[in-house]
């Protein structure tokens, strides 16, 4: 997908299959850029190379407090 918004349109005549990613554009957010959440970031990718075999509610809780403290710090 193209960087610039200007552009979408004609990805996405080019690359119809691709309008779905397109129509979610207005809807992206930015990544969470506080101190200490990137540790946040990395601990959930570490669990969800476990979601095969774990918990997806007890990798979700541990990502939503986690998350919580380090904003909490930040702010």
């Amino acid at each position: 997908m193209p960087s610039r918004t200007s552009a979408l349109a004609a990805y996405a005549a080019t690359y119809p299959e691709s309008k779905a990613w397109v129509d979610g554009v207005a809807h992206a957010q930015p990544p969470v850029t506080v101190p200490g959440f990137n540790q946040v970031l990395t601990q959930f990718d570490t669990d969800l190379q476990s979601l095969r075999t774990g918990d997806p509610a007890t990798i979700l809780a541990a990502l939503q407090r986690n998350g919580e403290q380090a904003l909490e710090h930040a702010g």
